[in-house]
């Protein structure tokens, strides 16, 4: 019965797609014909400033419809084991967390990074795996509050966080994952002290333009995209892993992604 009722509520939700990608487009291009029209009128004048927001709205379209494109074709990937590079995970990790700590030092955040003493290998499409872990990492930056700390910690086995909930319509099983084959996975796990996500939302944050809180969207201003979760769920189901996600409000939000060892 659990099953049949998050089956009902994720077709819900994919009807609500085609809605949600023109709520997303309504705001910036009623942003643009507002200036346009003031423009046009002489009531604002076409000066830097006012260029300025223009183009930033222009850019949030961009990103909609660059994000909305490279969700597709995630969605349509089809992974192809052999032409895969061993990826040295620790090395990876160090780059990522290193290009990231400016920005969380600049907003008052720490980031943390654990390894273990041997170096983990997975075969991967390296382009694919940096994505995932940047947009796990983005999502933790956007949604933690100064003074804030967010931890990045490798794993060399499968740790399983009985708490963790997988994307809607999706499960270990459905991944065609038996014991042994977890048995063969490490764990990245990236974990934030933010606002965290209420049990009841949990399931559908992966979802394309699912909003948990409205409110999230601080000062009316856009945080992102809305598809960055939805590409992560894409791509490591492309890259053979799943994804799991526990969370409690007020204390913040842990992101298990579970890869397999080369």
């Amino acid at each position: 019965e659990l099953l049949a009722a998050h089956l009902s509520e994720l077709e819900k939700l994919r009807k609500r797609s085609v809605a949600d990608i023109a709520h997303e487009l309504r705001t910036p291009l009623a942003s643009l014909r507002s200036y346009v029209e003031a423009i046009k009128d002489e009531v604002m004048p076409a000066d830097r400033k006012t260029l300025a927001v223009l183009l930033h709205e222009i850019e949030h379209l961009t990103n909609v419809a660059n994000s909305l494109d490279e969700l597709s074709r995630a969605e349509n990937l089809q992974l192809d084991r052999a032409a895969y590079e061993a990826i040295d995970i620790n090395q990876l990790l160090k780059e990522k967390v290193a290009t990231f700590k400016p920005r969380f030092n600049s907003k008052g955040l720490s980031l943390n990074l654990k390894l273990p003493q041997q170096n983990i290998c997975s075969k991967q499409d390296p382009t694919a795996l940096r994505k995932i872990i940047s947009n796990l990492i983005e999502n933790a930056y956007s949604y933690s509050n100064p003074g804030g700390k967010v931890e990045v910690v490798l794993e060399s086995r499968a740790i399983l966080d009985q708490s963790a909930v997988a994307p809607l319509g999706q499960d270990i099983n459905s991944a065609g994952l038996d014991a042994k084959h977890i048995e063969n996975m490490f764990t990245i796990r990236i974990s934030d002290t933010g606002v965290g996500i209420s049990a009841d939302h949990l399931p559908y944050i992966f979802e394309r333009f699912f909003r948990a809180d409205p409110a999230r969207e601080r000062n009316g201003e856009r945080t992102g995209t809305g598809i960055g979760l939805a590409l992560v769920k894409e791509l490591v189901r492309a890259a053979g892993g799943f994804i799991l996600v526990s969370s409690q409000v007020g204390k913040g939000t842990s992101f298990y992604l579970y890869l397999p060892h080369c």
